[in-house]
């Protein structure tokens, strides 16, 4: 349960979504500006056991693991309810988080395929 407090803080933190200090805080020290999210992870206590089924990783997390402590897709829409578009809500339909979100290498506004919204990806 705390992780997933944490992982939902530092969401919350990149999206500039956090209302009050008091939440924003702890979040902004856990998730420093350009920080792969590998070390945003390890950062709030995640190793890489806990996304990585096999010692050394060798695949790719998949994206139900993800979910795990993120929470499933309504729930990260509303997380993002106040981002326009809301990039939870695509049209492309459920997208598997690796699509934006890279642990390992900066992420990406896949989005801007098509659309110049130019979101902030965490």
């Amino acid at each position: 349960m705390k992780v997933r407090l944490i992982m939902g803080l530092l969401a919350l933190a990149g999206l500039g979504l956090l209302a009050g200090p008091a939440l924003r805080a702890p979040a902004v020290a856990l998730a420093a500006e350009g920080d792969l999210l590998a070390e945003t992870h390890k950062a709030g206590g995640v190793g890489c056991a806990d996304c990585h089924e096999e010692e050394p990783p060798q695949k790719m997390t998949p994206t139900q693991k993800c979910l795990g402590c993120h929470g499933n897709y309504d729930e990260l829409a509303k997380l993002t309810m106040k981002v326009e578009p809301n990039p939870h809500q695509s049209h492309e339909g459920k997208l598997e988080c690796e699509a934006c979100h890279h642990v390992h290498k900066p992420s990406e506004d896949r989005c801007l395929e098509c659309h110049a919204w130019g979101y902030k990806v965490p």
